[in-house]
């Protein structure tokens, strides 16, 4: 399914879905109350999710990482966030 921003929009209002995107700057997930209905919004590891679907989002989520270590596997950060939320639950 592909959907404009302001569709996108429409549908998370209209469905009572929260949308939460990642970003490497985003609050850290534990301990985050998980609302009734949640979309999580992920996007590459170079540009992110971009600006205008980071706007529609309530808040903005991310994995603490080691001062070292640049960035993680998008697909290994999504792994860790979902699985906070269902502890969190």
């Amino acid at each position: 399914v592909q959907l404009g921003t302001e569709e996108f929009r429409a549908w998370l209002e209209n469905e009572g879905v929260t949308l939460w995107a990642t970003a490497t700057s985003g609050r850290d997930v534990s301990g985050l109350p998980r609302p009734a209905r949640l979309a999580l919004l992920v996007g590459n590891e170079g540009a992110g999710v971009g600006v205008e679907l980071e706007k529609l989002a309530e808040v903005t989520v991310g994995v603490p990482i080691a001062r070292d270590v640049d960035s993680l596997n998008v697909a290994v950060a999504a792994g860790i966030i979902l699985h906070e939320v269902v502890r969190n639950g």
